[in-house]
């Protein structure tokens, strides 16, 4: 082979090689998504993890349109003037009543659980649960999107010492919230901490 030649068909292949790895730079952190392939949700196409995570005062900002204080921290011990004798499976704010209360993802709601004032969001990939919500505005099989769409307004349903936010993830597809009961092994064996895994 030419030389000339062969040196421009290394040229070339080096070329698609550098584009090929800056693309897949580029889309780190990025799912993709298509609805209808999992039982009431969707599945994801593309699971590449995010570089960063967010802050609680971010995630605040996001759900609520600015920041609340956290009250109770992922696998915090429960307060001794509740009924609760396990570990905590989330992160509680302590908005104020009949505060609006954002997605903080993208989703499609998977099931409303009234007794605890709680709406479940399956993300493609685990399930985020807000609870202890009056007034949802939202129903199963709703899509919503992330920091727009309002679930419902902090309350105090199910078992609360007062007003305010739980938000927990709960590992892939459930539609079961983690009880107060649960000790840390079995917290941290179906959950994740909020901030680790929203982006």
């Amino acid at each position: 082979m030419d030389r000339k030649i062969f040196s421009s068909v290394i040229i070339v292949l080096f070329s698609i090689t550098i584009m090929g790895a800056v693309n897949a730079i580029g889309s780190v952190g990025n799912v993709s998504t298509k609805w209808g392939d999992i039982k009431n949700g969707y599945s994801t196409e593309i699971q590449l993890a995010p570089l960063t995570k967010i802050t609680e005062a971010d995630l605040s900002k996001r759900i609520f349109g600015k920041v609340y204080p956290v009250t109770l921290r992922y696998l915090d011990r429960f307060p001794r003037s509740t009924d609760c004798t396990g570990v905590h499976a989330g992160i509680d704010y302590g908005a104020p009543k009949e505060t609006n209360v954002k997605s903080a993802t993208n989703g499609k709601v998977i099931k409303i659980e009234n007794s605890i004032g709680g709406v479940f969001v399956f993300d493609g990939i685990n399930t985020i649960i807000y609870a202890h919500m009056t007034g949802i505005e939202v129903k199963k099989g709703d899509k919503v999107i992330l920091g727009q769409t309002i679930l419902g307004k902090v309350g105090s349903k199910g078992i609360a010492t007062g007003p305010h936010l739980h938000l927990e993830v709960r590992k892939g597809y459930s539609e079961f919230a983690t009880p107060c009961s649960a000790t840390k092994a079995e917290v941290e064996k179906k959950n994740l901490n909020p901030t680790s895994y929203i982006k």
